[in-house]
Parts: structure tokens; sequence; C-alpha cells
């Protein structure tokens, strides 16, 4: 997995540790989608992309984001899995890696990357 700054995290268990610390952080917040898309590139393979827009609660140090992603799947044995994720935004305010408990985000590449103007 590949997010909007850049970060990378390789496997199954460090994703679900990850999401587990950003629905932590989120807490309170709604999202709701904004798009989709599915596209079939082959019998077993599809491409889907969405937007979500996530509104914190008040009085939360989260600003309004706009989110979105792309995933690649892949059917195995009957059933869809998803072999490569994307997220990324479309404008992105200064972000710090957590790399404590995260350490692959030490040298992110675009950490702390400003929007485009």
């Amino acid at each position: 997995m590949a997010d909007a700054f850049g970060w990378r995290l390789l496997g199954r268990q460090r994703l679900k540790e990850f999401l587990k610390l950003l629905w932590q952080l989120q807490a309170g917040s709604s999202f709701g989608p904004v798009r989709y898309r599915l596209e079939f590139l082959h019998a077993d393979v599809a491409l889907l992309e969405y937007g979500g827009e996530r509104i914190p609660p008040p009085n939360s140090p989260l600003a309004k984001r706009l989110v979105c992603a792309t995933h690649i799947l892949r059917r195995e044995e009957g059933a869809w899995q998803v072999v490569l994720t994307r997220i990324w935004d479309p404008q992105t305010p200064p972000v710090t890696p957590p790399v404590e408990g995260f350490p692959e985000f030490k040298d992110a590449p675009l950490s702390g990357m400003r929007p485009l103007k």
C-alpha cells in the first residue's frame, strides 16, 4: 500500500496495524462518498477508484479532507483480492508520518509535502 504522502507498507499485517491507527486518530469524523468507478480490465482483473470526504467533529484538530483511492483487484479461486492500493489527496496539508510504530515511514519521499497551488 502507498498512501497520499508517499508512505509505503508491505504485507497484510502492517496494513491492518496502520489502518487501526488511522481509525483511532479519526474517531468521531463522518465520511461520505464523493464518486466511484469500477472498470473490468479483464475477466479476472478490475480497477476500482473512489473518492470520499472526511468531515471531522467540532473542535477536532483535523481538517476536512478529500481522499481518493485506487485499488487493483484480481479474482483468485472465485474470490476478489486487492493486490495493489494507492491512496492520494488532490490537495494535502503538511503531514508528519507516524514513525513511532512505523519505522518504514521515516524516510518517506513525500512526507511533509505541501498543497499544489
